[in-house]
Order: structure tokens, then sequence, then C-alpha cells
């Protein structure tokens, strides 16, 4: 005949059954925790690193500024008339910061073609001129292409629906150049890492308006209209 067990024995038996659930639940957030810990320190700010960076910039003519780390806000007042030299970079960067770089007049003649729309990053290097500096990140590779300009006017190129397709930054704006980190975690690096070409500007204004125009027919190019579609873009 089976035994039955005790009041006390089933009591203990639920005790030790809700200690192991609570032991497996306490290893499993446990692993988690470390995984995410691993996942967010993949990235250690390195100031030294940081600082040469900066210093190459400085080298390059180019305004560098402190941005907050892993963002795009520039946290030092009067930003657009910032002006770092080499014994000002330990205070700025000494902590995790960002790298900004102010462009237009107050970087040589700077400017940055940034492309933000998905389609038009695919057709970008079609219609841009060749240039020795490009860069981005892992999801979004060759985002950024730069230039030396005489003229240096900032100009956005939206959509129907004022969505940002490409913009030409330069005068009042800044970017966050390599050596930086993007709000994703992901690292900011050049694609190629030379001298800005030299280009005229009505020459950028083109290459963007033709990106712009190239994005929107992406979007319409299936198979059953793009013959009719590429006839009329031919004027045919």
């Amino acid at each position: 005949m089976p035994s039955l067990s005790t009041p006390s024995q089933l009591s203990r038996s639920r005790g030790e059954e809700k200690g192991s659930a609570q032991h497996t639940a306490l290893k499993r957030k446990k692993k988690m925790h470390r995984t995410k810990t691993d996942n967010s320190t993949q990235n250690i700010y390195d100031a030294s690193q940081t600082i040469a960076q900066v210093k190459a910039y400085l080298d390059r003519g180019f305004a560098p500024i402190p941005v907050e780390y892993q963002q795009k806000a520039p946290n030092l007042k009067n930003w657009p008339n910032a002006t770092l030299c080499q014994k000002d970079l330990p205070e700025h960067f000494g902590s995790p910061h960002n790298i900004g770089v102010v462009l237009g007049a107050k970087s040589n003649g700077l400017l940055d073609v940034d492309i933000d729309d998905a389609d038009a990053l695919k057709v970008a290097g079609y219609f841009l001129p060749a240039t020795g500096m490009i860069f981005g990140r892992a999801s979004r590779p060759r985002s950024h292409w730069l230039y030396r300009c005489p003229i240096t006017k900032s100009k956005k190129f939206t959509s129907e629906t004022s969505s940002v397709i490409v913009e030409m930054r330069g005068d009042g704006a800044q970017t966050v150049f390599p050596g930086s980190v993007h709000k994703s975690g992901e690292l900011i690096s050049f694609d190629t890492d030379s001298d800005p070409a030299l280009v005229e500007y009505d020459q950028l204004v083109l290459a963007c308006a033709q990106i712009c125009i190239a994005k929107t027919l992406l979007g319409h190019w299936v198979q059953s209209t793009r013959h009719d579609l590429s006839m009329a873009v031919a004027g045919r």
C-alpha cells in the first residue's frame, strides 16, 4: 500500500519547488544582466584616444566641440562660435563625450552632405561627386559625404511630407564625427578617411536634387511600370 505524505512533508516539498523556481528565475535574471552589461561595455570610453582624434581634427583645420556621449546635442555654450585649442581638450573630452565638428566657414569651408533617407542612401553614390572623406555607422554606412566648398550655406531637401531626404550641412550646423558612439551603441567610423574634395556649391545642389528625384522614382520602380517610367524620364 503506497505511503501517504504528511502535511509537513507536503509543505516542505512545495517549499523546495518554490525555492527551485526562484533559483532558476534568479539565474535567468543574472544571465540577462550579464548580457546587458557585456553589450553596454563593448564601447569603453578611452579619453586619450578621443583626445588624439580631436587633435587630428584640429590639425586638419576643423572646429571640434564636445557633444553629449551617445547623443547629438552639443553641451558647450555658444558652440557655433566656439574655438577650442589643444590645451582645452582634456577639460572637454576627459570624461565620456562624442566629438562634434562645427561646419561651414568655422571649419574652413567644410560641408557635410547628410543622407537621411534609406532609399536616397541607395542611389547617392551615383550622383554625389567623389570625395576622400565619407563616414557613417554599421546600419547606415556612407551616409555622410564631406566636401570643401567656397559657399557653405546649409540647405535641406524634403519630401512632400516634409521629411528630410538629404541635407547640405554648413554654416550654423554641426555633425557628430568618427570617434563617437551613436545612441544605438554603433560606432561612428570612416568609410574613407582622406581629404574632402573641393567642389562648387551649385554642383552639390544639383547632385542632391538628383538624389531626391531618383529616390522618388525608386518608390515607383516596379515591374509593371518601370518601362513607361524610364521612357518618361528619357523624355520619350
